[in-house]
C-alpha cells in the first residue's frame, strides 16, 4: 500500500470515530463505549435464567437459546445499521471529499480505494467490538451446566461470532446499499435534497426495528406464520441453528422429577417445531450475503466511475410557490427579528445531522411506544367517548417524544465556529428572537399530527379526526413554548451541559409521559374542547411568563475566541 493511500484511510477513519455527536479527546472512547455496553448489557440479562435455573434441561436451553438469538442477532443487526445511519454523509465519497480532496495531487481512484477500506476497517472493527464480548459470554453460560463438552462450546462461541458479526455487517451494508443505489437512480443533486429525510427514516425505521422485530419474529415462528423464514432475526438465528445450535437439544439430560419430565419433552418438541419453521436459513443466508454485496460492488462501481462534482442547488420550488411562503412567512411572523429566529431554528433543526437525529431518535421513541399502543386492535369508526384509551394516547406520546429531541437539538449550538457571528449580528433583545425558535418548534412538533390524521380520519371518522388533531395541535404548542421557556440558555447559540439531576429525566420522565398522555387521553374523551381550551390556556401562560421575564442583553456565549478557518482535513 502506497503511503498517500494509508495516510487518506486513517484520514477516513478519523472521520468515522469523530462524529457530529461527539466531541474532543474522548471521541473514540465513547464510540467504543456505545458500541460495546449494548450487547454486554443485553448478554447478561439474557443469560442470567441459565444461571437461575434449579434444573438445566437441554431442550430448554435449546429452545431459550433460539429466542435469545433472535434479539442478539437482530439487534446487532439494527444497531449497526443505526451506526451507518449516523455516518450517512461519510459513507462513501461525497462532494465534501471532492472539494478537500480533489484539488491535491491525488488519482480519484486512490481516494476511492481508500475510502473503501476505511469503511470496510471501520465497519468489521465496529461489528466485532459489538458482538466479541457477548460471544464469549453467552454460549458458555448458556450450556455450562450441561453434559457438554469444551470442544462443543468452543463451536458454539465461534459460531455465534461469526454469525454475529455477520448480522452486524449485513446492516450496515443494507444501509450503504440504499444509500448508494438511491445516489445511482436519482443522481448527486435530486439525492443531496433527499438526503437529508432518508438517513431521518432510517433511524425511525432502526429504532422501531430495534423494538419490534424481536417480537414480532418471535410470534410469527411460534404461530408457525410463512413469513416467520424471512425475517432477519429468524434467518439469522436458524442459520446458527442448523449449523450447530442443534446440538444443543441433543446433549444428554440430567434425571428430572417426574412432574418435569413431560414438560421437557413439550419444551423439545417446540424446539423441533421452530427450528422447521426455519429451515433453510442457512441456504437463504448464503444466497443472499453474497447477492447483497454484488448488488453494492455494481452500483458503488456506476457510482464511482468518475471524480465527483460538489452538486450545486437551486432554489427550491417555482416562483409563485416561493412568493407564496414569502407572503405566508410575513404574515405569519410579521417582525424581522421573529423571522430570522423562526428560518434560523427550522433550517439548523432539519439540515444539522446532529440536531437532525436528535428528532430523529425522539420521533422514532414515540412511534415505537405508539406501535405497541397499537397492539391494542382499536376499533374503527368509535367515536372519541368510545376510543379505546391506549390508542388515543399514541398521539400525544408521539408529541411528546419529539418535542424531547426538540428540546435536545434546541440546547446544541448550531456551529461553534459561528458563534461568534452571532455575537456580532445581536441586537441584545431576545424575546423576538425566542418568539421565532418557538413558532418553528411548534411546526416541527406538530408535523407528526398532520401526517397521522389519515390515520385518525380511517379509525375515528372525519369529525372526530379533526378533532383529535386541534387537541395535537394545541399540545404541541403548549410544549414549544415551554421548551423555550425552560431552555435555560439561548437556543442554538450555546451548549447546554446537563447536570447530574438532569441525566436521570430519561429514566423518570418516561413513566411521567406515559401517565400524563393517559390522563390527556381520558380528558379528550370527557370533554375534547375543555382540553383544547385548557393546553391553549397553558401555551398562553408560557408564553406570557417568556415575555415578562428580564432576559434581554448579550448571550452568553462559549470561549470561541476570533474567528479562524481550521485547515484541517477532519474538520
Amino acid at each position: 500500500m502506497q503511503a498517500q493511500t494509508r495516510l487518506l484511510v486513517r484520514h477516513f477513519v478519523r472521520g468515522y470515530i469523530s462524529t457530529d455527536l461527539a466531541g474532543g479527546e474522548r471521541q473514540a472512547a465513547l464510540s467504543a463505549a456505545l458500541l460495546f455496553s449494548p450487547g454486554l448489557f443485553i448478554t447478561v440479562v439474557l443469560a442470567s435464567k441459565y444461571v437461575m435455573t434449579p434444573f438445566p434441561v437441554p431442550g430448554l436451553s435449546a429452545l431459550a437459546g433460539f429466542a435469545d438469538r433472535l434479539l442478539i442477532f437482530g439487534g446487532s443487526m439494527v444497531i449497526m445499521a443505526l451506526v451507518a445511519v449516523v455516518q450517512w454523509d461519510r459513507l462513501s465519497v461525497d462532494a465534501r471529499d471532492a472539494s478537500i480532496l480533489g484539488v491535491l495531487p491525488l488519482r480519484h481512484g486512490q481516494i476511492v480505494q481508500a475510502k473503501w477500506m476505511a469503511t470496510a476497517l471501520f465497519a468489521g472493527a465496529a461489528a466485532l467490538l459489538l458482538n466479541g464480548i457477548p460471544s464469549l459470554i453467552y454460549p458458555i453460560v448458556s450450556v455450562g451446566r450441561l453434559d457438554a463438552n469444551w470442544l462443543l462450546v468452543l463451536q458454539l462461541t465461534m459460531l455465534q461470532l461469526t454469525i454475529g458479526v455477520l448480522s452486524g455487517l449485513l446492516g450496515f451494508l443494507v444501509v450503504l446499499t440504499v444509500r448508494e443505489g438511491l445516489l445511482a437512480l436519482l443522481g448527486a443533486r435530486t439525492f443531496a435534497r433527499i438526503s437529508a429525510a432518508a438517513q431521518a427514516s432510517f433511524v425511525v425505521v432502526g429504532l422501531l426495528a430495534f423494538f419490534l422485530q424481536p417480537t414480532f419474529a418471535l410470534r410469527a415462528l411460534r404461530d408457525g406464520h410463512p413469513s416467520a423464514r424471512w425475517w432477519p432475526a429468524v434467518v439469522l438465528a436458524g442459520t446458527f441453528e442448523e449449523l450447530g445450535g442443534h446440538r444443543v437439544a441433543a446433549l444428554p439430560a440430567a434425571p428430572l422429577p417426574r412432574r418435569l419430565r413431560a414438560r421437557a419433552a413439550t419444551v423439545l418438541d417446540q424446539y423441533r417445531m421452530a427450528l422447521g419453521h426455519a429451515k433453510g436459513s442457512a441456504r437463504r443466508t448464503a444466497v443472499a450475503v453474497p447477492g447483497l454485496c454484488l448488488f453494492l460492488a455494481s452500483v458503488l462501481f456506476w457510482n464511482n466511475r468518475r471524480r465527483l462534482e460538489a452538486p450545486v442547488l437551486g432554489a427550491r420550488g417555482t416562483r409563485g410557490t416561493r412568493a407564496f411562503a414569502w407572503h405566508l412567512w410575513r404574515s405569519v411572523a410579521p417582525r424581522p427579528e421573529t423571522r430570522a429566529g423562526a428560518t434560523f431554528a427550522w433550517r439548523t433543526l432539519l439540515r444539522s445531522q446532529r440536531h437532525r437525529l436528535l428528532l430523529a431518535v425522539g420521533l422514532a421513541g414515540g412511534l415505537a411506544a405508539g406501535a405497541v399502543g397499537f397492539l391494542q386492535e382499536p376499533r374503527r369508526g368509535a367515536s372519541l367517548a368510545d376510543a379505546n384509551l391506549v390508542v388515543l394516547s399514541i398521539q400525544a406520546l408521539v408529541v411528546v417524544s419529539v418535542a424531547a429531541g426538540g428540546r435536545a437539538a434546541l440546547r446544541r449550538e448550531a456551529d461553534n465556529n459561528a458563534t461568534w457571528l452571532f455575537a456580532v449580528a445581536w441586537n441584545g433583545i431576545r424575546a423576538p428572537y425566542e418568539s421565532g425558535v418557538a413558532l418553528a418548534t411548534w411546526f416541527i412538533v406538530g408535523l407528526p399530527v398532520l401526517l397521522m390524521s389519515p390515520l385518525w380520519w380511517s379509525l375515528l371518522g372525519a369529525d372526530a379526526a379533526v378533532t383529535h388533531a386541534i387537541v395535537g395541535l394545541a399540545l404541541a404548542l403548549g410544549l414549544a413554548e415551554l421548551i423555550v421557556l425552560t431552555l435555560g440558555t439561548l437556543a442554538l447559540v450555546d451548549d447546554a451541559i446537563p447536570s447530574e439531576s438532569a441525566r436521570a429525566l430519561p429514566v423518570l420522565g418516561v413513566p411521567a409521559v406515559v401517565l400524563g398522555s393517559t390522563i390527556l387521553a381520558s380528558a379528550e374523551r370527557w370533554s375534547a374542547l375543555t382540553t383544547i381550551g385548557v393546553l391553549l390556556t397553558l401555551a398562553a401562560t408560557f408564553r406570557v411568563a417568556r415575555l415578562w421575564r428580564r432576559t434581554d442583553g448579550q448571550p452568553v456565549m462559549p470561549a470561541a475566541g476570533e474567528p479562524s478557518v481550521a485547515l484541517s482535513l477532519n474538520e
